[in-house]
Formats: structure tokens, C-alpha cells, sequence
């Protein structure tokens, strides 16, 4: 039940994300992975760095690979599009969500996340 409020949660911030801004925006910078949405059903996750949001992540990844593709879902593929506001939160949330392994003194990945996890670093604007 949790999860499926969870999914809901997610799909209707997608939605909230695809309307036309009510001001004018700023740009952003964007840094893409290998993540692909062709043939994959894509959530937006928000604030993703954030105790919430990555939880959601981890969520939505497991459910998914553990339960296979709920019933709204048009593949059998998922991408977490996570939104954050800097190259910290990113690598944060990627170390939260696939692991971290020191090897010769330097942070390596533990577990691949980009096949379904691609990170937006969008900045803050000036007056924020």
C-alpha cells in the first residue's frame, strides 16, 4: 500500500513536472549517464538527494526489479530520473544508492547504477 502511494507520489510530480512553468525560468545544467528512456517507463524524483527522495529511489528500483513492472506501466524497463541541486548531492546519492569501495586510495562504485538511475544536477538560481 506504502509503495503504491509512493508510485502515485511519483507519477503525479512527472505530471507536475511536464506543465508549463507559471514564471519564467532559468536555465540549467544538465549531466546526462547512459541511463536510456526509449524503452523505458521514466520516474522524476525531485530532491533526490534528501532522505525522502532517495529513499524513493531505492524503492522504486526495488520494487521494480523484485516484483517486475507494475500494472500503469507501459515497459518492462524503469529509469529514475533524480533531480538535485549540485555535483555533491549527485555523488551522494549515487554512494547512497549503488555503494562505495575504496581501491588504491581512490572511491570506485561498489554497484553500476547507470542503467536505471540518471542524475540532473539542476543549480539554483541566483536569487535562491
Amino acid at each position: 500500500m506504502l509503495l503504491s502511494q509512493s508510485l502515485i507520489a511519483s507519477v503525479l510530480v512527472t505530471v507536475t513536472a511536464l506543465q508549463r512553468p507559471a514564471h519564467r525560468t532559468r536555465s540549467t545544467r544538465l549531466h546526462a549517464t547512459t541511463a536510456s528512456n526509449e524503452n523505458a517507463d521514466v520516474v522524476v524524483v525531485t530532491h533526490a538527494a534528501g532522505r525522502m527522495g532517495a529513499s524513493l529511489c531505492a524503492q522504486l528500483h526495488e520494487a521494480w526489479t523484485r516484483e517486475g513492472a507494475p500494472a500503469w506501466a507501459q515497459h518492462d524497463h524503469l529509469v529514475i530520473r533524480a533531480v538535485v541541486r549540485d555535483e555533491n548531492e549527485a555523488t551522494r546519492l549515487k554512494i547512497d544508492l549503488g555503494g562505495c569501495v575504496i581501491k588504491d586510495k581512490k572511491a570506485q562504485p561498489l554497484v553500476d547504477t547507470s542503467a536505471w538511475l540518471h542524475v540532473e544536477v539542476v543549480e539554483e538560481g541566483e536569487n535562491e
